[in-house]
Order: structure tokens, then C-alpha cells, then sequence
């Protein structure tokens, strides 16, 4: 039968079309190549970053190799087991949602090695898998040796482990047990154990990690695993997370979920949070499994942690500043303040914490509460600061007592910048008025000022009130220059100062409290500190009038008189004086005196008597010749 023309016409078409389809199914199966592994159900691994930013389920269990981001409004849910390889990571973002049921996460290269906690720490040993004789043996971490500690189990005495591995023979089979390592005193050694063998006499050798032999009184050992970092939110149920490093400041809740060799598991930041409902928190690189800052909280329920040595949670805080605004080295041979701190991290009293120049005193980093190991216990920090010492100018005088002795405040520790002061007993000064009794005033002349001052505070002050030359910061001439007062505390008193003026002018006056130069802020200890002069009865700032007096210039013409006269007697005084011998010349009657004496006497030479009688005549004819002149 031969067929029509027709039939292969249509052949021939049909192949055409398949022809130019082909290439189109081939790019189609390529493109669908590009599509992460992750939509059919599977965890991405192209080994680079990966955005999940839609709804996304996990339920093929292999590997997982990207660096996965869920961002806002997004879920992760994975349903599968993974091993996580090295480079991997899991980031939630704020507003993303992450969700791992009934799964598993493994770090392929995780942390599995263990370090004693303490000087006594033990092991399981699972020798019930060996049906009769065995032989144990106890393998180091690379690297690391057995040297110095040794091992003991049962009633057994301990024994002494050297090198990289110890071997123990038993000759019949038993039931698992815990075997114990010990550091003798006075021995150092780095212990560092790797896993555990079980090498049945007739069968193969069951190798089990140090983190899988029930670990009390170890810490985990080796490198840190794959990240886990939650800034949104995280629900794990039902799962095994093992060789992770866990860092929340975002809301995550657990049920019947074992982390292992994943601890701390870090919560910080305001608004963190952990509850954990049933599961455990095992093996940690520190004393505690759960690690919190001041501000994280943690709801623990049923859980379980490490035990032993190994506490369920720390909540850490760092360093803290408490301040004062008083520079605490500017006193007299001595700290302005100093502090006592009780209580701090549990430990007893921090004594002589001083105040330095910006008025600041750390508190060290510490911890402030303790979930306890194997109950529900927990304890918190109660610290309190007791200023010993508490001194600027206002009370350097030893006749007044320190501010604020005996006064304990709470040191709390979800803050780190504490301002002290607000809890203190202190002095308040105000300057409540400047006041004279008259707008006018005489030039040269002093008037009286009236300075009224109240302490609104709760300690005694010793203060000094200083004056300018209204609106200026010219010093005005007042008596004296800086006027002190002594205010107990709530106590209103008033000093008085004399202000005098030299020249005429219309001028007001401005009074102000001298500020210590301890103080690196006024307003906790000065409410008001200057005032403007007023008149009595008056709040209004008012200036004076300074004028010469009209009887100033009869005032200074009798004093010119009186000069005048003064002098006037003064030279005759001078002249009497004179005439006296009161300046060392004799008087005319002394010379004739004196003459006469000598010609009794005959002490004249013959030869030169004439010349000297002549010369005391000459002097003596001076002397009468002066005195009738004058």
C-alpha cells in the first residue's frame, strides 16, 4: 500500500515543528537548572549567599552549604536532617521568621573535644557494646597530651596517663560506666580530651566523641561551629542542634529541643529573649550555658543544662561608670569622693574606689545573676555604693561634717552610666535677694548691702558671696570682697557687705555665689546663682545714683586750712628745736658756757688761743646774728 503524498507532507511538517521546539525545551531544562535546589524542597548549596524572601520549607534531608538570609516577612521552615558544612550560615533578619521541627543540624567539622572544668571531671564509657573482653582507650586532641593527669573508675586506685592515648584492659564485659580524671596537686597539665574507645577482643571498635560521652565538669574544646543569628524570631521543636554558635537579640522559643556543643547560646539586647519549654543546653565553652546581658530575659521551664560546675545561665554585665559632678582630685591633699561598693558580683566590699577628674568611678564587668546547675535556684546581685567621702570648698573645713555619710544607694545593673548625685544629701544655694535701702548713694562713700541666701538642700555649707558692677563682669569695690556664709541645710540667712563707688554714675549691682572649682556642673548644687540689686520692698533690678556731695568742697577747704596751720606750726616747732639744740648744734648759752670753762680751765694755748676764741666769737656772733633775723 502505497502512501498518499499528503501523509508525508504532514510527516515532514510535524518533524519541522519538533525541530524548532527542540531548542526551546533545551533552554527551558537549562534555566530550570538555575532554580536553587531549595524550592523542590532540598537546602540550598551553591556555597555563596542565599535570600529566602517568601515562604520556604526544608524537608530533603543531605547538606546545606550557603550563606542563608530569611528577611522581613519571610519564613524559613526546615523539616529535614543536614549536615551543615563548614562556611555555612543562618542569619534571621528583624521581621523574619525561622522555624526547625522535628530536624537536625550538624556541623560537619563541629566542635567535639573537651577540657575539665575543674580538677575532678568524668566521662561515660560505653563498654556494654563489647559482648566480653575489651579494651578502652582514652584519646587526646590533636595536638594536646595526657601527661600529668590521671584516670580511676570504680573502687580502682587512679592511674597515671601519658602521651597522646591511655589504654585500660578488661578481660570480661560490663555495663557502661563513668571513669574520672584527676589532676594531683602540684602537677600541671593542658587536658584536652578527643573521644573515647570501646575495642572489642572479637569484634569492631565503637568510637564515641568526648561531647557524646555524657561530659560533667568539662567545657567544650575546638572550633566554633556554624552560625546561628536571630534578630527576628525562631521557634525549634523537636530537634537536635549540635555544634552551632547561637547569637539572639531577637525572640526565640524551644520545645523538646537538645542544642549540644552550642553553648554559650548568647541573648542581648533590650527586647531578647529565650523560653525554653523542655530540651537542653549542653556543653558550653564557659562556666554557664546560656549567657545574658543586663537587658535579655530568659524563661527556662523544664529544661535541662550541663550540670556539675556548668551553671544554666549567667546574665554578664560590663563595665559600668558611675558619675558625680565634682572633679574627685581637686581637694586638699586628699580625693574629693570616694566610694565603698557592697555586694558587687556576690563578692564582699570594693573599698576606697575614688572619683577621677571628670568625676567618674568604674564598676568592673561582673556577673549579676546565676541560674544554678541542677535546680532551679537563682541568684541575683543586690549591690549597694556607700559615700565614704564627700567633700568640695562649701566643706572642706573639718568643722562640718562629709555629705551624704552613712547614705547607701542602690547600684543596679541594667545601666551602664549611673548620675549618683540625684541619690545624694547635699547643699542647694540660692541667692534670694541683693537689697539697699536707697536708689542714691555719695561717691568715696560706702553703703551697706544686704545679701539674703537659702539652702534648699539637706547638708551644711560654707559659701562666699562675691559682687560686679551691674551687667559687667567688672568687680565691684566691696568690703569684704568675697563675703562668707555658713547655711545649714533648709536654712535661710543673709550677709552684709559695704559696696562704695568713685566716680558719679547711675550703676547697678549684680552679687553671685563664687563656684567652687570642684564642681563640673552648677545646677545640682546652685538653684540660683546671682542676683541683681533691688530696692526695699521691690523685685524689680534697680541702679543707683552716685553723686558728689555739696558739702564736699567746704569739707576740703578746711582741710586745706588745717594743712596750712599744720605746717605753719610745725615750722616753728622746727625752729624752737633748733634753738634748742635738738638737732645736734649747740645753743648760744652751751658755747659761752664752754668758753668760759676752758679760760678757767687754761686749756688756751698761747700760740693759737687768739684763733680759737676767735673762732667761737665768730660762731657764737652767727648763732645771735640767725636768732634776731628769725
Amino acid at each position: 500500500m502505497t502512501a498518499h503524498p499528503s501523509w508525508y507532507a504532514g510527516v515532514e511538517q510535524s518533524l519541522m515543528q519538533r525541530s524548532r521546539s527542540l531548542p526551546l525545551v533545551l533552554v527551558t531544562l537549562m534555566l530550570m537548572g538555575f532554580i536553587p535546589l531549595a524550592i523542590a524542597g532540598s537546602a540550598p548549596m551553591n556555597g555563596g549567599p542565599y535570600e529566602v524572601n517568601s515562604n520556604e520549607t526544608w524537608s530533603v534531608d543531605g547538606q546545606f552549604d550557603a550563606q542563608v538570609t530569611i528577611i522581613a516577612g519571610a519564613t524559613l521552615t526546615i523539616k529535614s536532617d543536614l549536615e551543615v558544612v563548614a562556611g555555612a550560615s543562618i542569619t534571621v533578619e528583624e521581621g523574619g521568621t525561622l522555624r526547625v521541627e522535628d530536624s537536625t543540624l550538624t556541623a560537619e567539622n563541629g566542635p567535639h573535644a573537651v577540657r575539665p572544668i575543674a580538677l575532678e571531671a568524668s566521662l561515660m564509657a560505653y563498654s556494654s557494646v563489647a559482648p566480653g573482653g575489651f579494651e578502652l582507650r582514652i584519646i587526646a586532641a590533636p595536638d594536646t597530651v595526657l601527661d600529668n593527669w590521671t584516670v580511676r573508675w570504680d573502687d580502682i586506685p587512679a592511674q597515671d596517663m601519658n602521651g597522646s592515648a591511655h589504654e585500660i584492659n578488661f578481660t570480661a564485659p560490663r555495663d557502661d560506666f563513668r571513669i574520672t580524671f584527676e589532676l594531683p596537686p602540684g602537677r600541671i597539665g593542658n587536658l584536652v580530651i578527643d573521644s573515647i574507645e570501646i575495642d572489642d577482643d572479637n569484634g569492631p571498635t565503637t568510637n564515641t566523641q568526648a561531647i557524646d560521652a555524657e561530659p560533667i565538669n568539662f567545657l567544650l574544646a575546638g572550633d566554633p561551629g556554624f552560625p546561628i543569628t536571630i534578630h527576628g524570631t525562631a521557634h525549634f521543636e523537636n530537634s537536635v542542634i549540635t555544634g552551632a554558635v547561637i547569637d539572639i537579640d531577637g525572640a526565640v522559643t524551644t520545645a523538646d529541643t537538645a542544642f549540644k556543643a552550642s553553648g554559650p547560646v548568647l541573648v542581648t539586647g533590650e527586647g531578647a529573649s529565650l523560653s525554653m519549654l523542655g530540651g537542653s543546653v549542653t556543653m558550653s565553652r564557659v562556666d554557664h550555658d546560656v549567657e545574658l546581658d543586663a537587658f535579655a530575659s530568659i524563661q527556662w521551664g523544664a529544661a535541662t543544662g550541663s550540670g556539675g560546675d556548668i551553671d544554666r545561665w549567667e546574665r554578664i554585665v560590663p563595665e559600668q561608670t558611675i558619675h558625680i559632678p565634682i572633679n574627685g582630685m581637686k581637694c586638699t591633699n586628699d580625693a574629693c569622693v570616694r566610694y565603698t561598693y557592697h555586694g558587687v558580683g556576690g563578692e564582699g566590699n570594693l573599698l576606697d574606689r575614688t572619683v577621677d577628674h571628670a568625676g567618674n568611678s568604674k564598676v568592673p564587668a561582673r556577673t549579676v545573676e546565676i541560674g544554678w546547675a541542677d535546680t532551679t535556684e537563682v541568684w541575683t546581685e543586690s549591690a549597694t555604693i556607700e559615700v565614704t567621702l564627700f567633700r568640695t570648698a562649701w566643706n572642706l573645713n573639718p568643722e562640718l561634717d562629709s555629705w551624704s555619710e552613712g547614705v547607701l544607694v542602690p547600684l543596679p545593673y541594667d545601666v551602664e552610666h549611673i548620675d549618683i548625685i540625684e541619690f545624694l544629701d547635699h547643699p542647694i544655694i540660692a541667692i534670694d535677694s541683693v537689697i539697699l535701702d536707697s536708689d542714691e548713694a555719695t561717691v568715696g562713700r560706702s553703703t551697706t548691702v544686704e545679701i539674703s541666701v537659702t539652702n534648699d538642700g539637706t547638708e551644711a555649707a560654707t559659701l562666699f558671696i562675691s559682687c560686679n558692677i551691674g551687667g559687667t563682669n567688672t568687680s565691684a569695690d566691696t568690703s569684704p570682697k568675697f563675703a562668707p556664709i555658713t547655711l545649714a541645710g533648709g536654712e535661710s540667712d543673709s550677709t552684709e557687705v559695704k559696696w562704695t563707688y568713685h566716680k558719679e554714675a547711675e550703676v547697678g549691682l549684680d552679687c553671685y555665689i563664687v563656684e567652687p572649682y570642684q564642681f563640673l556642673e552648677l545646677q545640682p548644687f546652685i538653684s540660683n546663682r546671682i542676683a541683681n540689686a533691688t530696692l526695699e520692698g521691690s523685685s524689680d533690678a534697680a541702679t543707683f545714683e552716685w553723686t558728689s556731695s555739696s558739702s564736699d568742697g567746704d569739707f576740703m577747704l578746711i582741710m586745706v586750712g588745717v594743712l596750712i596751720i599744720t605746717i605753719i606750726i610745725g615750722m616753728v616747732y622746727v625752729v624752737r628745736l633748733a634753738q634748742a639744740g635738738s638737732f645736734g648744734e649747740p645753743s648760744a648759752e652751751e658755747v659761752v658756757e664752754e668758753l668760759e670753762r676752758e679760760d678757767d680751765e687754761g686749756d688756751f694755748d698761747e700760740d693759737d688761743g687768739d684763733e680759737t676764741v676767735t673762732g667761737a666769737t665768730d660762731r657764737f656772733a652767727e648763732m645771735m646774728a640767725e636768732e634776731e633775723s628769725d
